[in-house]
């Protein structure tokens, strides 16, 4: 993560900061997961948005007892 102050407000006063005089941190963070990457992350208002991907999860699915689950109403757990 890297932050850079580009302007100070104080009791509703702007101050922007020159680019030459911008401050510049560096924030390590966790690693993420296994298999999930970070694919976009954007300041919107005030708030940190970000997407990630998650990989893809199969899963073998017993059509007998899907067909059962459906005709009782009931609920087929998968995985």
């Amino acid at each position: 993560l890297e932050l850079v102050l580009r302007a100070a407000r104080w009791r509703g006063r702007e101050m922007r900061i020159p680019r030459w005089l911008r401050l510049t941190r560096t924030q390590p963070l966790p690693e993420l997961p296994d298999g999930v990457e970070l694919l976009d992350a954007h300041l919107s208002g005030g708030t940190v948005t970000f997407r990630l991907a998650l990989p893809g999860a199969t899963s073998q699915l017993d059509v007998g007892r899907l067909r059962d689950a459906v005709v009782r109403g009931g609920v087929v757990l998968i995985g």
